[in-house]
């Protein structure tokens, strides 16, 4: 593997970060933005950009983006400066937004997966419980959230800080400093919760290659942390 600095020219941003979709949607997203969510669109063939889009700018800064399992869909979070975020749904191929809606503010920055029926959402400022918000696409409406609040029909479990929120093997998994989750992407109902109660702790996001699960753990070990092969219980296969 070796690095091809001038694919980056013109692709440069603060605190940036990839999101791919299917096909050949490959996005880089500026996190660190005061005003909206900085996406540029970047030809995987040549690194070079081909669009570049604000998205949310009059609402506050990027907190998180996202595309859908379809790669039709670019999601993301404007995290404004009252107790409320907002949520964007754009076109992956043109960043026009097609609607938004407001959330709770659980977190400045989030994790986000979706798929073309359902959004999940986790997030946790340091020292707090990690929360979940799980929404209906077509409209956009919170249907459940670890806080029973704006009109959630059910609750979804609390995690740990820094929930990393990942869809991988046909399941929506949840790592955090605290438990580890695994969901069917269409429902709010969880497959399998398990605690995690001492080193290593797995917080990082977890894939599904080819029916072995892995994430990377962190701990007071040496090393710290490492690659780490889960065992889900047979509910979350």
């Amino acid at each position: 593997m070796r690095a091809c600095e001038e694919a980056n020219s013109g692709t440069r941003a603060h605190a940036p970060t990839l999101i791919a979709g299917a096909g050949d949607v490959l996005i880089a997203v500026d996190l660190a933005r005061q005003s909206g969510c900085g996406l540029r669109w970047i030809d995987p063939a040549s690194g070079r950009m081909t669009r570049n889009v604000i998205v949310g700018a009059s609402v506050g800064q990027c907190g998180g983006a996202t595309i859908d399992s379809s790669g039709q869909s670019v999601y993301v979070i404007a995290d404004g400066p009252t107790v409320h975020v907002t949520l964007l749904k754009a076109d992956a191929s043109t960043g026009a937004v097609e609607s938004e809606i407001r959330l709770p503010a659980v977190s400045q920055f989030f994790s986000i997966t979706a798929t073309p029926d359902r959004i999940w959402i986790g997030g946790g400022d340091p020292g707090t419980n990690g929360s979940l918000l799980y929404l209906a696409v077509n409209p956009m409406r919170l249907l459940a959230q670890s806080d029973p609040v704006n009109g959630a029909r059910q609750t979804l479990p609390t995690f740990g800080q820094f929930p990393q929120i990942g869809l991988s093997g046909g399941r929506v998994w949840v790592a955090s400093d605290g438990p580890l989750g695994c969901f069917a992407p269409s429902s709010s109902r969880a497959l399998a919760i398990v605690k995690q109660g001492r080193s290593p702790i797995v917080s990082n996001t977890i894939v599904d290659v080819a029916g072995r699960v892995w994430s990377v753990a962190g701990g007071t070990g040496n090393p710290p942390y490492g690659l780490t092969r889960l065992f889900p219980p047979r509910s979350c296969r």
